[in-house]
């Protein structure tokens, strides 16, 4: 029964996503792939009950879809991130495997009814060809994703920190490592279940493919971040290259440079535009009159920070000097943490031994 379950529950988180209005492309994609595993679930359930001898054809549909999940998780990460933001037909490539293999099992599909249980009493016999590479095809296939996926990850978390000056629950991204995490888990499975100890019966991948969809809702409707309408660019787009290689066609003056150094020293010291939690990277550059690659490339490069740590290295600054004044003892760490301009404890503490070398307790102790 865990397979209808999870089958069903992912129908029904394809409902809510379908039903959100003005979905994105991401939306989209993780409707389809919500769809896909319930067709796989219930496949699968089908196809290892008396269901299977009366529509054997069922078998055909289960066995080219785990080919499928990898390039999803990937496009859907990639549009989530912005790295995708519109649907290209070159991305219809990812799925080329899929058709692979769903023509080599044609003869599930074009034969009638009981003619296709030969055919896959012969396929199974002679399952060192052709269905011999099936599941390394899928082996290979998910581990590739998942690696390409966590690439697209730390690099939008780079990019997120040269944005951003604090994360919150809308750009961290925590479900969606998540949801990698789960990935990986359900390809771990696989591997362990086919190539360590060669079972035929794939029960135990299944029931983890079960678990992995109510994951995706648990943690989608606990973030916000999947089923709920988010407000327009809550993550920043652009600033997507690599540092030496987006600043090395750079027409960035050594004199402008120098200016942008001043100025930002004097917003700083003069309007602590640091107390703004929400201050990101366009906004100064906005400010300053000045294009928001300019402006990181000054910070990466003069200041050796990128914008999250430069930023919160004046918070850091103004904390240490509030909390010296005697009269500001008797509030708690994270009430001056907000004073200054963090959104909470945890970037706070970190941001804070990261800059000084020491806790917030050990620095205050020491005064």
């Amino acid at each position: 029964m865990i397979f209808i379950a999870g089958g069903t529950l992912a129908f029904f988180f394809e409902l809510l996503l379908l039903g959100k209005k003005n979905k994105c492309l991401c939306d989209k994609i993780l409707a389809f792939w919500m769809f896909v595993m319930g067709i796989h679930l219930f496949s699968y359930y089908f196809s290892n009950t008396d269901q299977f001898l009366k529509y054997p054809h069922i078998a055909g549909m289960v066995n080219p879809l785990p080919l499928i999940h990898g390039p999803l998780l990937f496009l859907y990460t990639g549009s989530v991130t912005r790295f995708f933001s519109k649907w290209k037909s070159k991305y219809l490539l990812h799925f080329i495997p899929v058709v692979v293999f769903a023509f080599i099992y044609i003869d599930y599909f074009v034969s009638p009814g009981q003619e296709t249980l030969p055919f896959i009493k012969n396929f199974s016999r002679n399952q060192y060809n052709l269905y011999g590479l099936f599941y390394p095809s899928i082996l290979i296939s998910g581990f590739s994703y998942i690696s390409l996926t966590w690439l697209l990850f730390r690099r939008h978390r780079r990019n997120i920190l040269n944005t951003l000056s604090n994360f919150n629950d809308k750009n961290n991204l925590h479900w969606l490592r998540n949801i990698l995490i789960g990935m990986l888990s359900i390809w771990v499975v696989v591997f362990i279940n086919k190539s360590v100890f060669h079972s035929p019966v794939d029960d135990i991948i299944y029931i983890t493919v079960s678990l992995f969809v109510v994951f995706i809702g648990f943690f989608g409707f606990r973030q916000g971040g999947i089923f709920m309408n988010l407000p327009d660019g809550y993550l920043i787009e652009g600033l997507i290259q690599d540092n030496r290689q987006r600043y090395l066609k750079s027409g960035l003056k050594k004199e402008r440079a120098d200016e942008i150094i001043q100025q930002l020293k004097e917003l700083m010291a003069e309007k602590k535009l640091f107390l703004d939690e929400n201050i990101s990277l366009p906004q100064l550059a906005d400010i300053i009159n000045i294009h928001p690659n300019y402006l990181s490339q000054v910070i990466n490069e003069r200041f050796h920070k990128n914008f999250y740590d430069f930023i919160n290295s004046f918070r850091v600054e103004e904390f240490k000097r509030i909390v010296s004044i005697e009269k500001n003892r008797n509030k708690t760490f994270y009430a001056l943490a907000l004073d200054c301009g963090f959104n909470s404890k945890a970037s706070f503490n970190n941001s804070f031994k990261k800059i000084t070398g020491t806790t917030p307790t050990e620095f205050v102790k020491s005064l």
